[in-house]
């Protein structure tokens, strides 16, 4: 079930945003909005109207994309409204800046095969880390944390508590004495 909702200036009374939300609450919330919804709403305060409440997903982004394209974007040069997409579920339509697309296209070439971003390093500054690693103090306790062996927790055995079987009188680890014993010992009579 989704709503769809407007909002309007209350010194002008007009229409400056048109959205859609899973539930009733989105129409109120001034979380994730946008740089032009949020100045229009501390200058001018708004008032909420839901236009259409309990349709499906579906039908609330065609409802919304076509009350978008009726009443217009601001950033397009035409209408009141500020959202930045032509609505529906996701982001087409929205502008973006060459400057952002420049930053977007730097960040994809700067991440390297595992996708984690980070910056390409040459020979020369990969040598002064090796060099600065290699004649670096390590304190006390790290070198003695190095040079303590390394125990393997597979075959590392910590003290297991053994219960006597009440039928059998088998001692046994508690998981393989409640599997084998008590209420499934062979023994029971």
């Amino acid at each position: 079930m989704a709503v769809v909702y407007q909002h309007r200036r209350n010194d002008t009374n007009d229409v400056f945003y048109i959205g859609i939300g899973k539930n009733k609450k989105r129409p109120l919330s001034k979380h994730h909005r946008n740089k032009h919804w949020v100045n229009i709403v501390n200058k001018h305060g708004y008032s909420i109207d839901i236009l259409i409440d309990g349709c499906s997903w579906e039908d609330a982004c065609k409802i919304e994309k076509g009350l978008i394209a009726e009443y217009g974007r601001k950033d397009l040069g035409f209408g009141l409204l500020v959202n930045e997409t032509d609505g529906g579920d996701g982001g087409f339509g929205i502008i973006v800046k060459p400057e952002t697309r420049e930053k977007i296209r730097k960040f994809q070439l700067s991440l390297n095969k595992k996708g984690i971003p980070g910056r390409k390093q040459t020979d020369e500054v990969k040598e002064k880390i090796r060099q600065s690693l290699i004649n670096r103090k390590r304190p006390i306790e790290v070198v003695e944390k190095l040079k303590k062996p390394k125990i393997n927790k597979a075959n590392y055995s910590y003290p297991k508590n053994k219960i006597k079987c009440p039928y059998c009188e088998m001692e046994a680890q508690a998981s393989l004495a409640y599997r084998w014993h008590f209420d499934n010992c062979k023994n029971k009579i």
